[in-house]
């Protein structure tokens, strides 16, 4: 989080501001990164750009539910090593190969 500045994110190159963060720019936010790999799940939990907690597992090949479940996996043992609870998080990031389509998922 850049502290309430602007910051293009994905969508499509426009800007988008972070207006929780800007009102409350002492708030402690805790967020999660999703990297979704050929090979691993693996999320990070941080807060105060410090990384509190993480998950990993081989990624699934059974499909999309299982993918999900991975990945929801992964944040609960992340959460598990903080001890935060699913709602202390703000926000959720997924990085990912390649392209997504929306229509087809």
């Amino acid at each position: 989080m850049d502290g309430g500045r602007t910051s293009a994110l994905a969508t499509g190159g426009s800007a988008v501001k972070y207006s929780a963060l800007k009102r409350y720019p002492h708030a402690v936010a805790i967020v999660v990164g999703v990297d979704l790999g050929g090979t691993k799940v693996q999320s990070a939990l941080m807060e105060s750009r410090k990384v509190i907690g993480r998950g990993r597992v081989r990624t699934p090949r059974g499909g999309a539910d299982e993918v999900v479940e991975a990945i929801l996996g992964t944040i609960d043992v992340a959460l598990g090593e903080s001890k935060a609870r699913r709602s202390d998080v703000s926000a959720v990031g997924i990085g990912f190969p390649g392209q997504f389509d929306t229509k087809t998922g």
